[in-house]
């Protein structure tokens, strides 16, 4: 089974509306093996992401709000009011319970919401003027935001995540033990919670910041060699990784930023 909103449906539904007023577009979602494991993946260009679980075996989409914003002085503007009523140009597709949504629009900056069933497999990413918000799901993440933060709450499974320029926020209320994750920054600090029966082999790397944690970490230091030669040119450089073992052991988790600190947590 296919399902397909057209950005037409959309735009037809905001224009009966006075523009004076703030509408929300809602879609409710039926996938085609109701109960069965789905798949999700939103890319969108600006404005953020909203993704919550919940008891229902259907997907809720809430679209972005029409607005009015006040103008900006320019020469040719100037004393007049200023509507923000720009294409939406979001477009939703199901078929054998992979779902996409697509939102193309530069000038879309309202937050997309999505309501999902708790088993759940995300793939989440943004670009700009926007942060990414989970909560209440189980199942594996892939997270990516350029420009915005990343916050996950209450999550079950696993996590890939980069938050590029911003803060990396998760909290984790059981963790998938044959999976291996990873999070990281490059501008931002990452502030992780595990469960308290974590068992881990954990990558620490920081270069401007420092690592924090609530548990017990056997610590080992590991110098990785590179050597490049180039005609006559020769090159060898080293580079130091902290390794740590947390409980028994495990899959390898990657906690990595370079201008930020790392926050290692036991979830509450």
């Amino acid at each position: 089974m296919k399902f397909v909103l057209s950005t037409a449906l959309v735009h037809f539904c905001f224009i009966t509306l006075p523009l004076s007023a703030q509408a929300q577009e809602e879609v409710k979602l039926e996938l085609s093996k109701p109960g069965k494991p789905f798949e999700l993946t939103i890319h969108k260009m600006s404005g953020g992401i909203t993704v919550t679980g919940h008891d229902k075996d259907y997907l809720i989409f809430r679209l972005p709000k029409f607005s009015m914003v006040e103008p900006q002085p320019n020469n040719r503007g100037e004393g007049l009011r200023k509507i923000q009523a720009n294409s939406q140009n979001v477009e939703i597709e199901e078929i054998d319970n992979r779902v996409s949504l697509t939102s193309k629009n530069w000038k879309s900056r309202g937050k997309i919401e999505v309501l999902v069933p708790f088993k759940a497999n995300l793939k989440l990413s943004c670009l700009n003027e926007g942060n990414i918000l989970v909560e209440n799901v189980d199942g594996q993440l892939e997270v990516q935001n350029t420009n915005g933060g990343i916050t996950l709450s209450n999550i079950s499974g696993s996590v890939i995540a980069n938050a590029l320029n911003e803060d990396l926020k998760v909290s984790f209320q059981r963790v998938d033990p044959e999976k291996a994750m990873s999070f990281t920054s490059l501008n931002g600090n990452l502030d992780i919670a595990f469960p308290n029966s974590l068992d881990a082999t954990m990558l620490l790397e920081t270069h401007n910041g420092d690592i924090y944690t609530a548990f017990d970490i056997d610590l080992r230091q590991e110098m990785q060699r590179d050597e490049k030669k180039n005609g006559d040119r020769r090159r060898i450089a080293y580079k130091s990784q902290i390794i740590g073992t947390v409980g028994k052991g495990g899959p390898e988790i990657t906690l990595k930023t370079f201008n930020g600190n790392i926050y290692i947590r036991k979830s509450e």
